[in-house]
């Protein structure tokens, strides 16, 4: 069954976005079908807090703040765009990989991770 399932679906994946604080970004897929699944991870361009530059975090919403949390959405009836708002400071809230504490937060700093949109149809 899970075979038959990926055989037929498809995907795309954005570029990496800059994170600019609190504003908009538009996501042209072009799949000409509303995606079911978004995700979206941030990726390490300079190392901090214990992650190395490439290290990829796949977003949650661990954090329901809209200072370090995006806002993710299909307009309805759109199939070619996903939209959404960065984080309004910039930022993110990630556990601490350097202090290997599980729950220890803390806040990247702008301009130190990208974003990448995923769907998948």
């Amino acid at each position: 069954m899970l075979a038959t399932i990926a055989g037929t679906r498809s995907g795309a994946t954005s570029s990496e976005l800059t994170v600019t604080g609190g504003q908009t970004f538009s996501f042209a897929h072009g799949l000409s079908a509303s995606p079911f699944m978004v995700q979206w991870s941030i990726k390490n361009i300079t190392a901090e807090h214990g992650y190395s530059v490439g290290d990829v975090i796949i977003g949650t919403d661990t954090v329901a703040n809209a200072s370090h949390s995006p806002s993710i959405y299909v307009e309805s009836g759109d199939t070619s765009n996903v939209k959404g708002v960065f984080p309004s400071l910039g930022t993110f809230q990630i556990a601490s990989k350097a202090s290997g504490v599980v729950g220890n937060t803390v806040t990247t700093t702008a301009g130190r991770w990208k974003m990448i949109v995923k769907v998948m149809k």
